[in-house]
């Protein structure tokens, strides 16, 4: 069997119905819209926040910066320190053992 369309007849009072719900339809989305003054205020506070955000973004990056060239000697001392407590320790265990001390 074949799929058969069912055509549907539609009333001039349906057409004028949906022309309707369109024209009130379109007039909310227009209503909502902003004004060309609106968006430019607008505008010129989303371009002020941007440059806030940049600024802010390039003082954590300075302060990163400035974190990692400080930690980077820290971190080479903390693994010369650990090595020289491993050896310390070590010593201090022989010692421990030849006087007889747990």
């Amino acid at each position: 069997m074949k799929n058969r369309r069912v055509k549907k007849e539609y009333s001039t009072k349906d057409v004028i119905d949906s022309i309707d719900s369109l024209a009130v339809m379109t007039k909310k989305g227009f209503d909502k819209m902003v004004t060309k003054d609106e968006f430019e205020d607008y505008k010129d506070e989303i371009g002020m926040t941007l440059y806030n955000i940049d600024s802010k973004l390039r003082t954590v990056d300075e302060r990163l910066d400035a974190i990692e060239k400080t930690m980077g000697p820290l971190v080479r001392i903390s693994g010369i320190m650990q090595n020289e407590i491993r050896d310390l320790n070590s010593r201090v265990a022989k010692l421990e053992h030849k006087i007889g001390v747990k």
